[in-house]
């Protein structure tokens, strides 16, 4: 069974953080330094060292807080990554990845350019050699390929790859690659993007998955 995904998308809602809070106090600090300067004793008049350990130790405070802060927006994005996305692991993901042949028919689905009068199915090997060409309907949609070359013999087990380019007339007015299932066996953070690891070796960012299946 297919599992679609969609992004829902929330207003962002406007709250006071800890930066804001942080100006407010340093503001405070220094209106009651200020009180504290005009009302001191002139026979005993504070030490300006005073005032500067009094001003080292806020700063010093305030810079921890920030750094509090920044790991906690860190420890946020990787939690509404690789977390969010955890319960994928062991399914099947249709995405542009290339897809692992073993002697078998191999399903992929297809999405033609707008306009296309024609499309074909073009295979190509790990090494990015044109094996295989089939005539695909215009509109896109499931093709099974049964595994075979040109000559019709059955190709070597290995990772192959589908792309479709679609025609007008004897142009080729787009190239696109066809979706296959592979399974997902690891995710990973990567500059702040989530990182599918398939079975087959190939990776994709999480927000190119199509859908989901169970194997």
């Amino acid at each position: 069974m297919e599992i679609s995904n969609a992004a829902a998308q929330t207003a962002p809602s406007r709250k006071t953080g800890p930066a804001n809070g942080l100006s407010s106090d340093f503001e405070t600090f220094l209106r009651m330094l200020t009180t504290q300067m005009q009302n001191q004793n002139p026979l005993n008049p504070m030490q300006s060292s005073e005032f500067a350990v009094q001003l080292a130790t806020f700063s010093g405070v305030e810079q921890q807080v920030r750094t509090n802060e920044l790991l906690s927006a860190m420890a946020d994005t990787l939690n509404g990554g690789i977390t969010r996305y955890g319960a994928w692991i062991g399914m099947e993901a249709l995405s542009p990845a290339a897809a692992q042949v073993s002697g078998g028919a191999v399903t992929v689905e297809t999405l033609t350019a707008k306009g296309a009068e024609a499309a074909m199915l073009v295979i190509t090997d790990a090494q990015g050699s044109e094996i295989r060409r089939i005539e695909i309907d215009p509109q896109g949609g499931p093709v099974t390929w049964d595994g075979t070359d040109e000559s019709g013999l059955p190709v070597e087990e290995g990772v192959y790859g589908f792309t479709v380019e679609s025609l007008a007339g004897k142009e080729v007015i787009g190239t696109t690659p066809a979706l296959t299932y592979n399974r997902i066996v690891e995710l990973r953070q990567d500059r702040g993007q989530t990182v599918v690891l398939l079975e087959n070796g190939q990776a994709v960012f999480a927000e190119d998955v199509r859908g989901l299946r169970s194997p």
